[in-house]
């Protein structure tokens, strides 16, 4: 039986993962990144290659959407070094399109350098947060908002963890003399981790 359960579970990741790969192959094939021929990285909403050939890339900037003022700033900068022979930003797509002696210069170290006049490295080292973290933490923050709203402000879910860890420690020694697993002394202290948790 559990065996069934199991091989059911990994054909269900599997068939997930299979529709997924063929979306993004169906979207490779309507023209959707095929287009990024020097392989160059892409960060999701903060800096994604839409087309690269050596001399010519084409980016999307979100934070460029809207904002003459950095696009303005970022022309500014980027006109500075020699190797580049335009750059033309548009900020109502938020696209960014440069031409470049790709003699001298490498893609990598140009996609490095709009990274910073950007700005958006901070948003690459920190901010990515997956879709599914977004998800369980918009669940955590409901349940906990009921729980509390519930019982009048007298619980919340951490507190309501770390007071059922503590009694099922209680309960442990009582009845069975701390013998299980995990045994009182690690439930009590995932309870005090718990309640003294910010």
């Amino acid at each position: 039986m559990l065996l069934g359960r199991r091989r059911a579970l990994w054909v269900s990741a599997l068939l997930i993962m299979n529709a997924f790969n063929r979306k993004n192959r169906d979207k490779d094939m309507a023209g959707g990144n095929d287009g990024n021929n020097l392989k160059l990285p892409s960060f999701k909403n903060a800096l994604e290659v839409k087309s690269s050939i050596p001399g010519r890339v084409r980016f999307y900037a979100p934070v460029l959407v809207g904002n003459i003022e950095v696009a303005n700033h970022f022309v500014d900068q980027i006109s500075k070094i020699e190797v580049i022979k335009s750059c033309r930003v548009n900020t109502l797509t938020g696209t960014i399109v440069m031409e470049y002696d790709h003699q001298q210069l490498d893609p990598q170290t140009l996609e490095g350098a709009v990274i910073k006049l950007l700005g958006v490295d901070r948003s690459i080292d920190e901010g990515r947060v997956s879709e599914v973290k977004k998800f369980s933490e918009k669940v955590f923050a409901a349940v906990n908002n009921g729980l509390y709203d519930f019982t009048n402000g007298l619980l919340d879910v951490k507190s309501l963890a770390s007071l059922s860890l503590l009694v099922a420690a209680i309960f442990d020694r009582r009845r069975y003399g701390g013998g299980r697993m995990p045994g009182y002394p690690t439930l009590c202290w995932w309870s005090t981790r718990l309640f003294l948790q910010k």
